[in-house]
């Protein structure tokens, strides 16, 4: 399976959120929109992975989980 493309959720408060989704198969990259003024996906983390084995049918027993916020922020701080 593989999808592409925006993924919306409701964040805590039932907030509207949004994030980019890159699946293949069991391989999940979640990167964090800029302009997401909801619950950013660092704090979601856990309910977001839920949600999103839910709505793509993954298991969440192979789930590999990527969140590109926080390999960004490392990047950034070791460029400096």
């Amino acid at each position: 399976m593989r999808y592409v493309g925006e993924y919306k959720y409701q964040g805590f408060g039932g907030c509207d959120s949004k994030c980019h989704l890159d699946i293949y198969n069991n391989l999940v990259i979640c990167t964090e929109y800029e302009d997401n003024e909801g619950t950013s996906i660092t704090n979601m983390a856990e309910q977001l992975a839920t949600m999103v084995c839910r709505d793509f049918d993954i298991s969440h027993m192979f789930l590999i989980w990527n969140d590109m916020k926080i390999v960004m922020q490392h990047r950034l701080s070791n460029n400096s």
